[in-house]
């Protein structure tokens, strides 16, 4: 389960591409978590220019996925307090919040296997999955489908 991402910008990426490959894997883990079971749980990311770091968060709530990119920590891992800071912090993100991680990974694991189990709609990774078609009915009642197979939105 993901807990810590870390992107390292390189020198040839612009600075608003490398923060949007930040805010897609932001996401991408955000939803994985969701997808398991797993919402308001944070997902820390550092994201790396060199030796400067800025420390990041996402979660999932409500089907939103929020990333905290304001107003950041950052860290200067060059000199040796920076470097130990930023120790510091992974070290802490790691005692901290993987048991919790843990801890909420256990709750949500049998409804997990068998939502693998019966192949559930809500685990495939389709981007046609997430393509809606709404149409209404004679009776005038709406209905939602994707368009993977025709699957009923609930």
């Amino acid at each position: 389960m993901p807990l810590l991402l870390i992107q390292y910008r390189q020198k040839d990426v612009d600075r608003i591409t490398g923060e949007n490959q930040h805010r897609l894997c932001c996401t991408a883990a955000a939803r994985l978590l969701e997808s398991v079971g797993i919402t308001e749980h944070p997902i820390f990311s550092f994201i790396s220019d060199g030796p400067h770091v800025v420390l990041a968060s996402a979660w999932a709530k409500d089907e939103t996925v929020h990333i905290f990119e304001r107003h950041l920590l950052s860290f200067d891992i060059s000199t040796a307090i920076g470097a130990w800071h930023y120790a510091t912090v992974l070290a802490r993100i790691a005692i901290i919040y993987g048991p919790k991680l843990s801890d909420r990974f256990a709750q949500v694991e049998s409804d997990l296997i068998r939502r693998v189990e019966t192949e559930s709609p809500s685990l495939r990774w389709k981007q046609t999955h997430e393509v809606e078609v709404e149409y209404v009915t004679d009776a005038g009642a709406e209905k939602r489908y994707t368009t993977d197979n025709n699957i009923p939105i609930k």
